[in-house]
């Protein structure tokens, strides 16, 4: 498969009142909207970087910078 789930989601805070108790949504909360069409994904053209080190920061700082030259 070509594409992954990057984490990013809107959600309606309803969605949140259904499954009290849990910190986040996971696949158990999410798996029955899926064969009901409740769901759908965008396919993003364009680079997608993790920040979530300070290296990776640093090289995400460096790709942009990179990239306005």
């Amino acid at each position: 498969m070509p594409f992954v789930y990057a984490g990013a989601a809107i959600l309606t805070p309803a969605f949140f009142c259904r499954h009290p108790g849990r910190a986040f949504v996971d696949g158990a909360a999410v798996r029955p909207r899926r064969g009901r069409r409740r769901l759908c994904g965008l396919r993003l053209e364009a680079v997608w970087m993790h920040v979530g080190t300070p290296d990776a920061i640093k090289a995400a700082e460096e790709a942009i910078l990179e990239s306005a030259a």
